[in-house]
């Protein structure tokens, strides 16, 4: 992210920052950091952006936008923003997109260059189910115009030191060779399994989240195919919660972070997750929240994801 910043734009520029969670919110922090001038759109968390807003505010600034900022999975809130109809109205502008795609590349559709997307990045560890550790950006033939006039302070995340040493089949320092060669073993597994069957499964298994949550008696905050963000009601302790969950069953669940701390729990279903996973995963949550005093009918979250899965 930082690189994303840095390589594309120079201190006192102005860049569009689409705000819609903690996520979004990095984006303009950084940015800060570089002093550009940050005009921020600012989405209700657990919200999608109108684009109307964004298209306004381009008109507005009048070509000074020299990027926008989104995210594609807003993973502190589960909200997937639409990157398509973002890309359609910044790619007839000046401007440059820069995509942080760390939680969806690779578990739901996501096309860089149809979309119109010029910096797209992500992390090894979600989507892509491998070891964490590996930052990938990929640069569009604008973005990369915009190298050589950026006139920002970088040394080790320098774009330009990254292609020269690719020149030369190198990497400007040393790799981290055994994370890149457990990402090439997870890319052989996705492309054996093939895109298209791995977004119907983190559609299905979403979806028996969803599902299962609500009978028991629980409230969806958002969610996409990535992860389901669940209400907590007053009565409920959300932290004692996550800490049972993991400590007693072995059963990782994420906090909320932010204003949203003790208001939700959020639950992912991308990478090695499965069908029994999810079964465990609510047959779990029956027995922690049945131990808090929560009511709701025993057996009816289990029933809900088999129902799910028998369609």
């Amino acid at each position: 992210m930082e690189a994303a910043v840095a390589n594309f734009l120079s201190p006192f520029e102005t860049a569009v920052i689409i705000e819609g969670g903690i996520w979004g919110r990095i984006w303009s922090e950084i940015c800060q950091g570089f002093n550009i001038k940050c005009e921020i759109i600012k989405v209700e968390e657990g919200r999608r952006l109108d684009i109307e807003i964004l298209k306004n505010k381009l008109k507005e600034l009048d070509g000074k936008v020299k990027a926008v900022f989104a995210t594609l999975c807003e993973t502190s809130t589960g909200v997937v923003f639409d990157i398509e109809a973002i890309g359609k109205v910044v790619k007839d502008t000046s401007a440059i997109l820069i995509v942080d795609a760390a939680a969806g590349l690779g578990a739901i559709d996501f096309k860089t260059d149809a979309w119109a997307c010029d910096v797209v990045l992500t992390g090894s560890q979600k989507g892509l189910a491998s070891s964490p550790g590996l930052g990938i950006i990929s640069v569009s033939p604008k973005a990369l115009k915009l190298v050589e006039k950026s006139s920002c302070l970088r040394y080790y995340f320098d774009i330009k030191k990254a292609l020269l040493a690719k020149e030369k089949s190198d990497t400007p320092f040393t790799p981290s060779i055994s994370l890149i060669r457990g990402l090439i073993e997870s890319l052989k597994i996705i492309k054996r399994e093939g895109l298209e069957n791995i977004f119907f499964r983190n559609r299905l298994l979403s979806q028996a989240i969803r599902e299962g949550i609500k009978a028991l008696g629980l409230e969806i905050f958002s969610s996409s195919d990535v992860l389901t963000s669940v209400n907590i009601p007053g009565s409920i302790d959300a932290e004692r919660l996550v800490v049972t969950l993991q400590s007693k069953y072995n059963i990782k669940i994420a906090r909320g972070l932010g204003n949203l701390r003790g208001k939700i729990v959020r639950i992912g279903n991308i990478g090695s997750v499965d069908e029994y996973d999810i079964l465990i995963l609510i047959y779990s949550l029956e027995k922690v929240l049945t131990e808090m005093g929560h009511k709701f009918k025993p057996g009816e979250g289990i029933t809900a994801v088999q129902r799910e899965f028998s369609k």
